[in-house]
């Protein structure tokens, strides 16, 4: 069984000072003959500030771990047996197979809390050890601020720790992996096809996971089976996020298999370390972790088949890019056609154009003559509206002494017909008068007439 690990440093880590987070390790223990792969990516935010230490403590847990685990774990399993486990509760839609426990869920979940346990110790007797310096309370993030160590009391000095842990263990009769946080973990079938034996965690996305200081066994995802799994790599989600999407990671990984098949496992290894830091810098930046076993026996017919499978997927490439370019190539008939038209119809339309830039320059002086008539009206309806607005004065004075006057005359009429009705009174009166002076002068008459006759 050729196996391997390496961890490098990301290139952001170079600029920011930070020392690399990242812990893997590979190793065989001959009393189980058992093949293990461990992976640990420390997280990288300033308060995460010893996770380097904190990753390195959790390979070491799970391994120690594991050395207890494989005592006593022989499951005894049906043939072609694959199951895969997610959090407690929780189905996975993405795999249908999922059930919350079997008989051997009690005995993965005592590894899980086990390995949770012997990493707090560790982490607890490191903080109790070694007094946080200076220089890892003072990350360029923390602008010039030094972190607060109260922040860290009463348990939760473990969050100054905070990583991921993903394992794969390869014995004669069964293999397992189980994996908290991110991080991928990818096998390939016999025929080259490859798929991810660990139920993935819906709660780890972008820049957020799951992490050793603060979930518990229950958040640990694990499979197990005794498939043939020959092939099968661990790896950092610096590596995962260098590949996107997962077909192109998976295309990677093939890749490392071929050219171990076909330059052997030492140069194969040594391409794989020289290409790490280049994949990071012109990818995630981060720190980049790998580990694998590939079956010395299968590298062969593994790489002929993952070939076999890339040229099938490369001839349907081709038959669907030959269609694609006679298709281009009908519409390239289609549009140089198309373009013939148009070059005819454009001379018709340069002329319709033509004309329309004559009507437009025509349209254009009359616009202009309109505007300066319009300005010249504009200034003689200004002066009109002036004069217009002095006949309206004169005219609203008129108008006003028009209205006096006709007051002053209503008001003469009615002074002259109270005058004309006084001067029938006094013409009656007159009347009046004039009658009783008359018969006054006969009766006056009348009287000296009988004086006369009486001889006085």
């Amino acid at each position: 069984m050729i196996t391997f690990s390496k961890s490098i440093k990301g290139s952001s880590h170079d600029d920011n000072g930070k020392p690399m987070q990242d812990w893997s390790e590979h190793l065989y223990l001959d009393d189980y003959k058992a093949d293990i792969l461990l992976v640990s990516d420390g997280h990288g935010s300033d308060k995460h500030f010893r996770s380097d230490r904190g990753a390195k403590f959790a390979v070491e847990a799970a391994k120690e771990g594991l050395v207890e685990f494989l005592k006593d774990f022989d499951p005894i399993l049906p043939v072609e047996t694959f199951r895969q486990r997610g959090i407690q509760g929780v189905k996975d839609s993405t795999h249908e197979d999922y059930t919350p426990h079997d008989e051997y869920e009690r005995e993965f979940r005592q590894l899980f809390e086990n390995i949770k346990f012997r990493w707090c110790e560790k982490v607890v007797k490191d903080w109790a050890e070694n007094v946080p310096l200076d220089k890892e309370l003072n990350y360029p993030g923390m602008q010039g601020k030094k972190m607060d160590l109260s922040y860290y009391e009463k348990g939760r000095e473990v969050v100054a720790y905070g990583c991921t842990l993903i394992a794969a263990v390869k014995t004669p009769n069964y293999w397992m992996a189980f994996q908290l946080g991110d991080g991928k973990c990818i096998a390939f079938h016999a025929d080259g096809t490859w798929y991810e034996p660990i139920p993935w965690d819906s709660r780890c996305f972008l820049n957020i996971t799951t992490s050793l200081c603060h979930e518990g066994s229950e958040s640990f995802r694990y499979c197990y089976g005794n498939t043939d799994c020959s092939c099968l790599f661990i790896g950092s989600d610096g590596m995962d996020d260098s590949y996107m999407p997962l077909d192109k990671l998976a295309e990677f990984y093939g890749l490392v298999i071929r050219v171990v098949a076909e330059n052997g496992v030492d140069y194969a290894t040594e391409q794989l370390i020289k290409m790490m830091p280049i994949i990071s810098e012109k990818g995630s930046h981060d720190d980049i972790s790998i580990a694998f076993w590939l079956d010395d026996n299968v590298v062969l017919p593994l790489s002929k088949a993952i070939l076999s499978r890339r040229l099938d997927s490369l001839e349907t490439d081709s038959k669907e890019q030959e269609s694609n370019k006679k298709e281009a190539e009908s519409r390239r008939v289609e549009v140089t056609e198309r373009t013939k038209q148009l070059q005819q119809e454009s001379g018709v339309y340069e002329n319709k154009r033509s004309d329309l830039d004559r009507k437009m320059k025509k349209v254009q002086e009359d616009k202009k003559k309109a505007e300066e008539d319009f300005n010249v009206a504009t200034f003689l309806y200004e002066d009109a509206k002036k004069n217009l607005d002095q006949v309206i004065s004169v005219f609203d004075n008129l108008e006003k002494l028009s209205s006096e006057n006709e007051r002053a005359y209503e008001n003469h009429l009615r002074e002259v017909c109270v005058a004309e009705e006084m001067f029938r009174e006094i013409e009656k009166e007159i009347q009046v008068f004039e009658k009783k002076i008359t018969q006054d002068f006969e009766e006056m008459t009348n009287i000296r007439k009988i004086l006369i006759s009486l001889g006085l």
